[in-house]
């Protein structure tokens, strides 16, 4: 895994930062390196799918439920 998987992390984060223009966005350079983690574990990319799925799917529920403004 090595630098690889810092590299694609940071890639992932930057890609997020991109679409919103929002520096904040550089914390999901850790959940990157989660899906990275899982990718080199299982040797699919199945398991990373399914765990970002559900944390949009957890994000999404807060926002509707506790962080409405």
């Amino acid at each position: 895994m090595g630098w690889a998987l810092v590299l694609s992390a940071a890639l992932f984060a930057l890609a997020h930062v991109v679409v919103d223009l929002d520096p904040r966005r550089f914390v999901v350079f850790f959940p990157g390196l989660l899906f990275g983690w899982l990718r080199a574990r299982t040797g699919s990319i199945l398991a990373g799918t399914l765990v970002h799925a559900l944390a949009n799917i957890y994000i999404d529920a807060l926002q509707e439920t506790f962080l409405r403004g």
